[in-house]
């Protein structure tokens, strides 16, 4: 089983003792895909409503974010934990975990470990979003009645 740990508070991959610090959004896609297992095909859509919840984003986006998720675990040294399905979505490859790192712990040593440079910038996340207009966006929100039946809906 090759397991690839995830630590959310330092937003670093770790396999083997090797490091990997990513983007926020790439610790949530690979939380994500952990949680739903390996052997489950998980359709874009599906990981663009967990991973982008409350946004509408573009495929180009979800298929960025897979991709530099991928060039990541192949500088760990993970080669093709995730498969594309064509037509369904994106498969974690049995014998593969993606796991969250336990609070306190660290990322067990070996003699090759080291730390990747670099990080890789998404044109879906261009615009960062301030702390205090998102709080007040989330008040006014609660604050509105709905008028009604939405004219369209999600899925």
């Amino acid at each position: 089983m090759r397991t690839l740990l995830i630590d959310a508070r330092t937003n670093q991959l770790c396999h083997r003792g090797q490091r990997s610090r990513v983007r926020p959004l790439i610790v949530e896609l690979a939380l994500y895909i952990g949680r739903r297992g390996a052997g489950s095909v998980i359709p874009k859509e599906e990981i663009a409503s967990h991973v982008w919840p409350r946004k509408l984003v573009s495929d180009e986006c979800v298929l960025q974010a897979i991709s530099e998720l991928r060039k990541h675990l192949r500088s760990l040294g993970l080669e093709a934990p995730l498969s594309t399905i064509r037509k369904r979505g994106l498969l974690l490859e049995p014998g593969h975990r993606f796991v969250p790192m336990a609070a306190g712990s660290s990322c067990p040593k070996t003699p090759e470990g080291r730390l990747p440079e670099g990080v890789n910038g998404c044109p879906c996340n261009r615009y960062v979003i301030d702390p205090q207009l998102e709080r007040k966006a989330r008040e006014l929100e609660a604050s509105v009645e709905p008028l009604g039946q939405p004219f369209f809906k999600l899925a």
